[in-house]
């Protein structure tokens, strides 16, 4: 998955999304792809998990669709809810 070399997120940041994951808390998340293009959704993350020495979200969007997101590549996370950033 991984086409750059990862940089490591902190830690508390890490821990913020694995709790989001155990809330079911909807995210406002924005990153940018391997071609720099900046996505924009609301998703759930389903999973966080490491892979190729990288570490990734698994979200799924309202209408279902599921997008796997590199750490390192999200630009902006805010809880729904609160409309807070995430905060690490």
């Amino acid at each position: 998955m991984t086409k750059t070399p990862y940089h490591p997120i902190a830690c508390g940041l890490h821990e913020t999304y694995q709790l989001a994951v155990m809330r079911r808390a909807m995210i406002d998340l924005s990153w940018r792809t391997e071609d720099d293009c900046l996505q924009k959704a609301r998703v759930l993350i389903e999973d966080v998990f490491t892979e190729a020495q990288a570490e990734y979200l698994r979200v799924k969007t309202q209408p279902g669709n599921g997008y796997v997101i590199r750490l390192d590549r999200i630009v902006e996370a805010c809880w729904v809810e609160t409309g807070q950033p995430l905060l690490g």
